[in-house]
């Protein structure tokens, strides 16, 4: 009788972490967005694009994913347009070096961003990127 207890009590345990965590959370898209979740918590934005990327690939309409990923671009361009003025108005040394590593930067968060599947959120309206182009930006910084 005790064996059966436990394994009732096991099976409860098993379907309330499922209700608690979510069914997202055991596959892999659940996971790469809760990855990415603790990166842009952190402002590790370009981690948390490309991690939402891939999420986006494995399950387009996957909510937390679509609304992450358009926090962490907005994030992610102003966090490198900012490092990108200071540097331009510093008299440090290899400072154009920096530069150009930042748009190099914010061209692999674009192409990223690129390279999803169409996607389309809960009220079927197409989710659209605003990217701007910073090919010219780096060869003049090159």
């Amino acid at each position: 009788m005790g064996s059966v207890k436990n394994i009732v009590v096991f099976i409860v345990t098993i379907l309330i972490l499922l209700l608690i965590y979510g069914c997202a959370t055991f596959y892999q898209y659940g996971k790469l967005e809760q990855s990415a979740s603790l990166d842009y918590q952190a402002g590790n934005y370009d981690l948390a694009i490309f991690k939402c990327v891939e999420s986006i690939k494995l399950q387009p309409d996957y909510d937390k994913s679509q609304a992450l990923i358009k926090d962490s671009l907005e994030k992610s361009v102003k966090k490198h347009e900012s490092r990108i003025k200071e540097l331009d108005l510093s008299q440090a040394k290899f400072k154009w070096d920096e530069i150009v590593a930042e748009y190099e930067s914010l061209i692999r968060v674009n192409n990223a961003i690129k390279s999803l599947p169409n996607i389309v959120d809960k009220t079927k309206k197409t989710i659209t990127f605003e990217l701007k182009d910073y090919t010219e930006e780096l060869v003049v910084s090159k």
